[in-house]
């Protein structure tokens, strides 16, 4: 099944990873949507560059940017719960990996000190290495 999914054109041209990050910024005050929306973010723009390229570029309906929507998750529910903790993280840290256009706008957004923080919060969270290239990054820009 998710061969099929990441092969889906509708994936691949990154307008469902889109209306994900834009249900997302409809129902941020639900937790569940927060979690699955960011879980289905990493999934599909992970090895994705195509996908990847046009979330990061996007601007949502609502004007707002993906990397604000994503992080505004994570604020609003990262401490409460690591499985929404984690699914925002891999999702920022999963659209940051390679770019660092989304870098420097989670840079500016300071999501560095955020995702930190929140790494704090859930010590026993693990991402088995995934975003180890991103960790130098993350410190530098976490002031």
């Amino acid at each position: 099944t998710a061969r099929r999914v990441k092969a889906d054109e509708s994936v691949k041209s990154g307008r469902t990873p889109i209306a994900v990050v834009n249900t997302m910024d409809r129902f941020a005050r639900d937790e569940r949507t927060q979690q699955w929306g960011a879980m289905t973010t990493w999934a599909t723009c992970r090895d994705n560059p195509r996908a990847k390229s046009q979330l990061i570029r996007a601007k949502l309906r609502s004007g707002k940017s993906p990397a604000s929507v994503l992080l505004t998750a994570l604020e609003s529910f990262g401490e409460q719960s690591e499985p929404c903790a984690k699914a925002s993280i891999g999702a920022l840290l999963s659209l940051a990996t390679n770019e660092p256009e989304f870098q420097s706008q989670l840079a500016g957004l300071k999501a560095p000190r955020r995702i930190l923080e929140t790494l704090e919060v859930h010590r026993d969270m693990s991402f088995a290495g995934e975003f180890d290239a991103l960790r130098e990054w993350l410190r530098e820009n976490a002031q």
